[in-house]
């Protein structure tokens, strides 16, 4: 859940506004699948114009590993941050088949038709 309101309703509500030329988004699977492609399109998007070599060393900072590595290093300065595998459709192995139906129903009733039912990889 999202403040005031469901996570679904946040993106469903959104996602009539992803087609705007001033919005641009990224799911976490695109970042997971191709993280330098995506960090192009966000480069190319606020006009920085940065350098395969810039975009490069942004994608080796940004993987999940080294993120988890940094925030286990800064730990004393912020305070413990949990990090779990960091891979798609890692919640499987979270939720009861009981939890898993509710979401396929809430996904199912909310997002399909959206451009987002589209991208997302659960």
């Amino acid at each position: 859940s999202v403040a005031w309101g469901s996570y679904f309703d946040h993106v469903k509500y959104w996602s009539k506004r992803w087609e705007d030329k001033n919005i641009l988004t990224s799911t976490y699977e695109e970042l997971k699948a191709d993280l330098p492609g995506e960090l192009q399109k966000m480069s190319t998007f606020l006009g920085l114009g940065l350098s395969r070599e810039q975009i490069s060393t942004v994608a080796d900072n940004g993987t999940f590993s080294a993120m988890k590595a940094k925030a286990e290093a800064d730990n004393l300065k912020f305070g413990k941050v949990v990090f779990r595998k960091g891979e798609v459709g890692d919640w499987n192995n979270h939720f009861s088949e009981e939890q898993r139906v509710e979401l396929e129903a809430k996904y199912v009733e909310t997002l399909v038709g959206t451009s987002l039912a589209t991208r997302l990889n659960y």
